[in-house]
């Protein structure tokens, strides 16, 4: 920058008449100065369009491959997906053979268990039923016995109400005759 400096500082003396020549130092120095500025702008300025074109292509491959990424993410979801709808349709499957299985294996246990509680009931209903026949038939000949014992109850109470009958009109009579004998014997006295 210096040597420029220099140079203009020269060339310009030589082309000009100079009047003042730290007027025109300052000049030089300015205008160097502002070339440089100028010249290290412009390197910055380039530079820092290359880190950003730089950034920019970085940017634009990282987007490219989350891109690739997702895409294989997606694939890899859909086969998964696919592969998870077939074992959820396999898994269903057998549940509901399973679940018929068991269901027909319930249906005749509860066939079975039907049929043997049948069987039970009818033999206890039969049981019940003999021993019902056999208590009403001891029923029976008790209910006869207690029957005959009040006949003969009955029969006793008749000879003892015709007793009492016969004893009764046999007072009444008495009664009557000593009635008739105490007016006989008043009339009489």
């Amino acid at each position: 920058m210096e040597s420029l400096a220099d140079i203009l500082e020269s060339d310009l003396t030589e082309a000009v008449e100079v009047k003042n020549p730290r007027s025109l130092h300052r000049y030089i120095t300015i205008l160097t100065a502002n070339l440089v500025q100028r010249d290290q702008n412009d390197r910055e300025h380039s530079e820092f369009r290359e880190a950003i074109v730089r950034i920019d292509t970085r940017i634009e491959e990282g987007f490219r491959r989350m891109d690739e990424r997702f895409i294989a993410v997606d694939k890899r979801f859909e086969s998964t997906q696919k592969s998870m709808a077939e074992r959820f349709e396999s898994m269903q499957k057998s549940m509901a053979e399973r679940f018929e299985s068991m269901q027909k294996s319930i249906d005749e246990r509860f066939e079975s268990m039907q049929k043997s509680m049948d069987e039970r009931f009818e033999s206890m209903q039969k049981s019940m039923d003999e021993r019902f026949e056999s208590v009403q038939r001891s029923m029976d000949k008790r209910f006869e016995a207690v029957d005959r014992r009040f006949d003969d109850v009955n029969k006793r109470f008749d000879a003892v109400d015709k007793r009492f009958t016969l004893m009764v009109g046999l007072l009444s009579l008495g009664f009557v005759l000593l009635a008739t004998l105490m007016s006989v014997y008043q009339f009489l006295a």
